[in-house]
């Protein structure tokens, strides 16, 4: 571990579990984190992983239904019409919405062991 690491090690546990004390089920969100100079007046960076499966993400929804879930009775199969603004009065088919991984896990499911989100 290099010197910056070591000394933020302790301030990241500490905000993991000031995060984790706002959450009673259990999911696991998995982070990347890197120390790297980026550049003069750069404090750090932070990215996204996503999930684009309309199919898996409605399904997933329907699935994980409590007896007080309605709406995701009411998504349409895939393909899904859509309407874009910026083509008027054009429907399109789409097959595709994009969750970040975390959220995709928190509401829907597992994903597997791969990284959720990434820190610099």
């Amino acid at each position: 571990m290099s010197r910056a690491a070591s000394r933020a090690a302790p301030g990241c546990l500490a905000r993991r579990a000031a995060i984790e004390s706002n959450f009673s089920d259990p999911t696991t969100v998995i982070v990347s984190l890197s120390f790297a100079n980026m550049g003069s007046g750069v404090l750090g960076a932070t990215g996204s992983s996503y999930v684009d499966s309309y199919s898996d993400a409605r399904n997933g929804l329907i699935n994980g239904m409590d007896g007080d879930d309605t709406r995701a009775s009411c998504l349409p199969g895939p393909p899904s019409p859509c309407a874009l603004q910026r083509e008027p009065n054009t429907v399109t088919n789409e097959t595709r919405v994009f969750f970040t991984r975390a959220n995709y896990k928190a509401t829907i499911g597992r994903l597997g062991r791969l990284h959720d989100a990434s820190m610099r």
